[in-house]
């Protein structure tokens, strides 16, 4: 009786001790590369379809919190979301400013922007933690400080604006508009 007892103590735990995980497949979205030149490469060979990928709405209107999103910027917007899974991270104070920025990007449903993909909050730290939750192969931002900061964690960050220097990653690169990426 207690040989038995034993075997089946030992076949338990040989069984329940864990297994270490598969490796990752190394696609071409993470290998690691020159994020400056192979990003921009990326996203001119359009490798970008399917991604995931977090734009703030900052980003998107350059003249203001909620201001209209410019014809440049939103052709390319549209380009992006017909191909890939876009989420649109708003900073809102108020209601009215929630409902203007869903209004002000209804006009990208057809290119594939879900309602649902359409996040609120009031600080950057919301952005921060939508950002890690979802874990995007691609953040498009104006932050600098949260462009830095999740760079640690994330494959690829572009930061908008007049950043010249302030780009201190290999996978971050530095436009002055949505619409300089090549899409």
């Amino acid at each position: 009786m207690a040989v038995v007892i034993g075997t089946v103590s030992i076949i338990v735990y040989l069984r329940s001790r864990r297994r270490p995980p598969a490796p990752r497949p190394v696609t071409r979205a993470t290998q690691p590369t020159d994020a400056a030149t192979s990003l921009r490469q990326l996203l001119c060979d359009k490798v970008y379809a399917g991604w995931k990928v977090c734009v703030t709405y900052e980003s998107l209107a350059p003249s203001g919190p909620m201001a209209a999103i410019p014809d440049v910027v939103a052709a390319k917007f549209r380009q992006l979301c017909s191909s890939a899974d876009v989420y649109v991270l708003c900073r809102v104070d108020s209601d009215r400013e929630m409902d203007q920025a869903i209004s002000r990007l209804q006009q990208f449903a057809n290119s594939g922007l879900r309602r649902t993909r359409v996040l609120f909050c009031s600080t950057s730290k919301g952005y921060e933690a939508f950002t890690r939750q979802l874990s995007p192969t691609l953040l498009i931002t104006t932050d600098v400080a949260l462009a830095q900061f999740l760079a640690k964690f994330l494959p690829y960050v572009v930061l908008i604006g007049e950043t010249v220097g302030l780009v201190d990653k290999q996978n971050m690169i530095s436009v002055p508009t949505v619409a300089e990426l090549v899409l």
